[in-house]
């Protein structure tokens, strides 16, 4: 099976989001709502094109 766009998007959605895990831990530490904010742009992003792609395969099924 083939490494897809539909897959790469999906991974790199969780490793976002462990990482905003692991800011979660640190934000009493220091400022991190620059990188959250990024974090969650690309997420937004990641989201709408999955959603895309899923249109698109159940439109050609």
């Amino acid at each position: 099976m083939s490494y897809t766009e539909f897959d790469k998007l999906t991974d790199e959605r969780m490793s976002l989001e462990k990482e905003m895990a692991a800011l979660d831990m640190m934000s009493h530490r220091e400022d991190i709502s620059s990188r959250e904010a990024q974090i969650e742009n690309r997420l937004r992003e990641i989201q709408a094109r999955l959603d895309e792609l899923k249109t698109a395969s159940n439109n050609s099924a």
